[in-house]
């Protein structure tokens, strides 16, 4: 899995990610309403793409679908 998120604002952060465990993605959505969908290919991608996930939840609003 490669990840590549641009940043075009100084000031723009993740402010919330939609999980999906049933399709193994997550959807960052940013502080300007931007989103960017990550795609897992296998269950232990998606476990420490979660993993990393639950370690910034205390900065982050986490839904959780499927």
């Amino acid at each position: 899995m490669y990840l590549h998120i641009p940043m075009t604002f100084d000031q723009e952060y993740v402010d919330s990610v939609n999980v999906d465990v049933a399709a193994r993605t997550f959807e960052l959505v940013g502080s300007d309403g931007s989103k960017q969908k990550i795609q897992c290919d296998t269950p232990e991608e998606f476990m420490n793409v979660l993993k990393v996930t639950r370690d910034a939840e205390k900065y982050l609003d986490i839904e959780y679908s499927g």
